[in-house]
């Protein structure tokens, strides 16, 4: 087994942890990803219309770009769909869409860093 199949497998023990603790699709990742685009498109509007000065709204979507780095990250590990092969295709919509908005490619992304774990 190759080493990035490897790190994608999870064990019986792992699987039965992850389980215990996952509670089915995860929403708040889905909700996560609608937030910030909108505080994006928020902070950029309140920037474009003289209501924000310029590095107060870079600051705001920094974060933001941080908090859409955590989307792309869950969507690596299958975590939006709780590895459901029913949902498993919002991992890769809710990745790309979050790794598109702060210039990642998700799909290189995902390969380097499952091989990172």
């Amino acid at each position: 087994m190759s080493r990035a199949a490897s790190a994608a497998t999870l064990t019986d023990a792992e699987r039965r942890v992850s389980q215990r603790l996952s509670h089915g699709f995860a929403w708040p990742t889905v909700l996560l990803l609608v937030a910030l685009i909108a505080i994006g498109i928020a902070v950029i509007a309140a920037w474009i219309g003289g209501v924000m000065p310029l590095p107060l709204s870079m600051f705001i979507n920094s974060l933001a770009g941080y908090g859409l780095y955590t989307v792309v990250h869950d969507s690596v590990h299958k975590s939006v769909s709780n590895r459901d092969p029913k949902y498993a295709r919002w991992d890769t919509i809710c990745g790309n869409i979050a790794a598109q908005l702060i210039l990642l490619n998700f799909a290189g992304h995902r390969s380097s860093h499952l091989r990172h774990h």
